[in-house]
């Protein structure tokens, strides 16, 4: 535990110290949703019935382009070789980089949804259905963006593989995501879809974190 919070912290410091990089996720999803806004015409009647898909859209493509802060200067520096020279195991750590991109890498978007999400015209229940919904999958979206990054750590230029790989792994989140919020809108907790996402994310979880710190052990190899 004492490692974790220290990796963690640690990473959480270094975001702030870089001067605001961290956000550049939300400045991302603001540029998609405008040009989505664009190229539909402005039509707000259009812009309504898109807006949950759209802001799904958004975030899932912000954490995905920020795959490579996760690890790669970290792996870069030697940071994590004298890690894991310190003992602390390889799941321990990507557990630790897994809560640090859920609060540098998903935070940031899920506090700007609402704004984008009224400016698309969202009603108030739909936007609280919408956020519900985004936190029951940002755990396993955030587990899968962290085994992109422990599998890439060690190469540059990746991104387009990263997306290929991971794609099919996001796919059913966005699904029952976008069902789950449409669902809590009429029937509320008792929605079998929030109880099917959220099974979903603990299975994400389950299978990402240990993938994460296997690829890493791979990665850090003596070759």
């Amino acid at each position: 535990m004492r490692a974790f919070n220290a990796i963690l912290m640690r990473d959480i410091r270094l975001a702030f110290r870089t001067g605001g990089s961290w956000v550049l996720g939300s400045v991302f999803m603001a540029i998609f949703i405008s040009l989505c806004a664009i190229a539909l015409g402005g039509q707000m009647a259009e812009l309504r019935r898109l807006a949950a898909p759209l802001l799904w859209l958004a975030i899932v493509f912000s954490m995905l382009l920020s795959f490579t802060t996760i690890f790669q200067s970290d792996y870069r520096q030697g940071t994590l070789t004298q890690i894991a020279l310190s003992g602390t195991s390889t799941l321990t750590l990507a557990l630790a980089k897994w809560a640090a991109f859920l609060c540098l890498g998903f935070l940031p978007l899920f506090f700007v949804t609402p704004i984008i999400g009224t400016f698309l015209g969202l009603s108030g229940q739909s936007l609280l259905a919408t956020l519900l919904a985004l936190a029951l999958a940002a755990p396993a979206l955030a587990a899968y963006v962290t085994l992109a990054g422990a599998i890439f750590c060690s190469r540059t230029g990746a991104g387009f593989l990263a997306v290929l790989l991971v794609t099919p792994f996001l796919v059913p989140l966005l699904i029952f995501g976008l069902e789950a919020g449409t669902a809590f809108q009429t029937e509320g907790w008792a929605a079998v879809e929030i109880r099917l996402l959220a099974g979903l994310s603990l299975l994400s979880i389950a299978i990402g974190l240990p993938a994460s710190a296997a690829a890493l052990r791979v990665n850090l190899e003596p070759s």
